[in-house]
């Protein structure tokens, strides 16, 4: 079977922009991505000490952008994802050490001891 290009009508075709739906973009790559990193770790002890530090930096994001809803959608699909794949460590522990870190960060930033 032969498909000729004229027979193609690109008024059509629908594209998805990457202007209009990037927030949609980073929430699924992060999610993606915190998923694949709680399935590497082996240890609940380690996925509570990687999901400190990751809030550590959600913090530091925070800080910088809190103005912005999508900050915070971007975040919650990381730790939707890294809780998702965590299958050694308790959901309920790690949201509660992501928030901790998230606010320790915000902290450490707010004091400038961190630029």
């Amino acid at each position: 079977m032969v498909i000729h290009m004229a027979a193609i009508n690109t008024k059509d075709i629908k594209a998805v922009s990457m202007l209009e739906h990037w927030v949609d973009f980073l929430f699924y790559t992060l999610l993606v991505i915190g998923f694949v990193v709680s399935l590497i770790l082996q240890s609940a002890f380690l996925s509570y000490i990687v999901i400190v530090l990751f809030g550590i930096m959600a913090g530091r994001i925070l800080f910088h952008y809190k103005k912005y809803v999508t900050t915070y959608i971007i975040l919650f699909g990381f730790l939707v994802g890294f809780v998702a794949g965590s299958r050694f460590a308790d959901w309920l522990l790690l949201v509660l050490f992501f928030l901790f870190g998230a606010s320790a960060g915000y902290y450490i930033h707010q004091k400038k001891w961190l630029v």
